[in-house]
């Protein structure tokens, strides 16, 4: 469902071409495996602005947990964003939006055009 959200709300019609996506399959659910991810996947292959990872370790779910006010469960079918410039270095950088539809904050909950919305705010020359 969030590579669908991705490539008809961000990425369809090749605008914003500064934009970076990174995306991050892991196996959120126990049952999920890299087959599955790579079938999603397939649906961002063509973009060269998107950039696909695949971590069984749920690397970034857990890394992400904690600031995303997720107590015990690892973040999942999350939109982070982070400012134009932004550079990862021992730790990520700070988010400067987040999204989901596992949150107990409504403010954070996905909503695709509030989220294209403050994708082109954030990007420079985008309104």
């Amino acid at each position: 469902v969030a590579a669908l959200v991705a490539q008809r709300y961000l990425l369809t019609g090749r605008a914003l071409p500064e934009l970076r996506v990174y995306v991050i399959w892991e196996p959120a659910q126990g049952h999920d495996e890299r087959e599955a991810a790579v079938k999603a996947a397939a649906l961002l292959n063509d973009d060269p602005r998107v950039t696909q990872f695949w971590s069984r370790s749920r690397f970034a779910g857990r890394a992400f947990r904690e600031p995303l006010g997720f107590a015990s469960a690892a973040a999942w079918d999350v939109f982070l964003l982070f400012a134009p410039g932004s550079r990862w270095t021992v730790e990520a950088p700070p988010i400067a939006l987040s999204m989901n539809n596992r949150s107990q904050d409504p403010s954070q909950h996905l909503e695709a055009k509030v989220l294209a919305a403050k994708v082109r705010d954030l990007m420079p020359g985008a309104r």
